[in-house]
């Protein structure tokens, strides 16, 4: 488990890691992975029987949908170095990620630079790309594609407050209007309701 957070945690991209195959205690970490090592002409030591285990990044991605913008959230299982972007807009609608467990990129649905699609009425889509290297696109570089959807129909928002009043009176104006639903926001503060 130790020599495995070794390669989660180092400073360049461990691909693979084995412990104690090639001596007592040691923990011997490599950036080849089974598809580089078939280019690489007896790349370890013969071991008989030792094993090699091979690690790879898993991305746990959450889209926030905003009144305003959607929030793709990445958590990954391994120090990200590199950035993440809107498809097209690798330079517009960037962030760069340092040696990061957890970052986000925030999409404006009318930021002409992040390029949100919108499909139909209240339904907004983009695709985001997980990139390693700077400049660079790779075999390992992630593309996503995510969705915001809003209901946009008309409503009638009720509760069960009494707002009697008791003296009678005639109101001077009244006025009645049909608007867009707001954009509603739940926060559920108690687990008991």
């Amino acid at each position: 488990d130790e020599c495995r957070d070794l390669c989660l945690n180092s400073p360049y991209r461990c691909h693979s890691y084995d412990y104690g195959d090639t001596g007592d205690m040691v923990c011997r970490l490599s950036h080849h992975s089974r598809i580089t090592l078939t280019d690489v002409q007896d790349p370890y030591l013969q071991v008989p029987e030792a094993t090699t285990f091979e690690l790879s990044s898993c991305y746990n991605v959450t889209i926030e949908c905003g009144a305003i913008d959607m929030i793709t959230r990445i958590r990954t299982s391994k120090l990200f170095d590199g950035k993440v972007y809107a498809k097209g807009s690798p330079k517009s609608c960037a962030v760069d990620v340092k040696n990061s467990l957890e970052f986000e990129i925030r999409m404006g649905y009318q930021n002409l630079e992040c390029n949100v699609r919108q499909s139909n009425s209240g339904r907004y889509m983009n695709d985001v790309v997980i990139q390693h290297h700077d400049t660079i696109v790779t075999s390992s570089d992630l593309g996503l594609a995510v969705t915001c959807q809003y209901d946009l129909a008309n409503k009638s928002v009720s509760n069960k407050v009494l707002l009697d009043i008791k003296d009678d009176f005639e109101p001077a104006l009244s006025e009645e209007v049909i608007v867009d639903s707001p954009n509603v926001l739940m926060k559920i503060t108690s687990r008991d309701g």
